[in-house]
């Protein structure tokens, strides 16, 4: 019988294989395992450039009012701006919209490309709702959207750890 580790290891071994082919497919030539970890990031962020260019549709502030309604209401998450990779920008003005946590039952992640400088800035100074609240003063989201994208509770999944949890104080909870 195949103990558990066993299995897991077997799994590794062939998911390093696939990645390697992967890599060997998209001109990253790897000789070792060693080697695949040294050019992993920048083949990942070859991967991630790609699904961008590939899914992204042109910048639609209608679009992007549509996600971030359906995540925050319909889903319960909580959207999360990226415009950068490895700390360095996606091309062509590129932003990549994910809904974090909640059901995902209806969003998991959008492109987008050609976003207007002025709002990049808003977007990475702030956070999804400091975008809706621009929304809501340029009359792009009426004031019962908002509230709604505001007052939506976030569903936080069991078992995952989310980056926005906040952490307990010393002390805190205590009687």
């Amino acid at each position: 019988m195949v103990t558990v580790e066993e299995r897991a290891k077997q799994a590794t071994e062939k998911r390093i294989e696939r990645i390697m082919e992967e890599m060997e497919k998209a001109g990253y030539p790897v000789e070792s395992e060693e080697a695949l970890w040294k050019l992993f990031p920048e083949f990942l962020r070859w991967r991630i450039e790609e699904a961008g260019e590939r899914e992204a549709q042109e910048w639609n502030v209608e679009a992007v009012k549509e996600y971030l309604y359906d995540c925050r209401v319909i889903d319960h998450g909580n959207p999360a701006f990226q415009t950068e990779y490895a700390q360095q920008e996606f091309a062509k003005d590129k932003v990549l919209i994910k809904c974090i946590g909640g059901k995902q039952l209806v969003v998991d992640h959008q492109w987008f490309r050609n976003m207007p400088p002025k709002l990049k800035k808003i977007i990475e100074k702030g956070t999804w709702e400091d975008f809706a609240r621009w929304m809501y003063t340029q009359k792009q989201l009426t004031a019962e959207e908002f509230t709604q994208m505001r007052q939506s509770p976030f569903l936080m999944r069991p078992g995952i750890e989310y980056p926005i949890e906040k952490k307990k104080r010393k002390g805190e909870g205590k009687k």
